[in-house]
């Protein structure tokens, strides 16, 4: 990861979340406030933090993909959320050894690291952000705990075809013929399954024609036949 210096790239990031997501819900002057100080940080696709504490880490996406994940152990992991460009996503680690909370650039990736003190007082005076903040907490609390309910009681093939429609960008935008950059080892990361199981799957789904495998990445060949095995159609 590393501290973007370009004032130029820092101003044309400030101004492309300025309209979307989060900030959207609040006026011009308590976006400003919001974004007071906030540092703007590079990660190239792949880059990794994972948090051992309870520090709360609030931040906005500007560009990329942004991966929110559990991990357990040294290798296993299950991904929350996959947070945006306006997004607002925040790390709350789960203290201890065993259970971090982490992140992961699924492709390269900007976000805005906001002072988490200067945004707690500024919600204890201004409803409007403290509202939004609930929204928004709300919102992704939902995502973990669909995330769980498919862990506990969905296959492993639904967790992939699941996790599939979430790179694309959801249900709705999937087209025949999208192609998806990632690996079935990146899919069993993401699903708290293991590449064997995930590559077996890939190669079911490969014969009955719902998409065909290429290296490195997926390629969507029906969009029903996913949506169907992630029981969102």
């Amino acid at each position: 990861m590393a501290r973007v210096k370009s004032r130029q790239l820092a101003a044309d990031a400030l101004a492309k979340v300025r309209d979307t997501g989060f900030l959207r819900r609040l006026p011009p002057q308590l976006q400003e406030e919001v974004l007071k100080e906030a540092q703007l940080i590079e990660f190239p696709a792949g880059a990794v933090s994972i948090y051992r504490d309870d520090s709360r880490r609030p931040a906005l996406v500007v560009w990329g993909l942004i991966r929110n994940y559990l991990s357990w152990g040294e290798d296993r992991q299950l991904t929350l959320a996959y947070h945006r460009p306006g997004d607002l996503f925040e790390v709350l680690g789960a203290g201890g050894e065993v259970v971090s909370d982490g992140i992961q650039a699924v492709e390269a990736s900007g976000v805005l690291n906001l002072d988490h003190g200067a945004l707690d007082r500024l919600a204890k005076t201004r409803s409007e952000l403290a509202m939004a903040l609930a929204d928004d907490l709300r919102d992704r609390l939902g995502l973990a705990y669909r995330a769980l309910a498919l862990q506990t009681f969905g296959t492993v093939r639904q967790r992939v075809a699941a996790d599939l429609l979430e790179r694309a960008a959801g249900s709705a935008t999937l087209r025949i013929g999208e192609e998806l950059d990632v690996t079935a080892q990146q899919l069993a990361d993401a699903t708290g399954s293991v590449r064997e199981v995930v590559g077996r799957i890939l190669k079911q789904l490969r014969l009955e024609g719902v998409l065909r495998t290429e290296s490195n990445h997926v390629v969507v060949l029906d969009p029903v036949a996913l949506r169907r095995e992630a029981g969102t159609d």
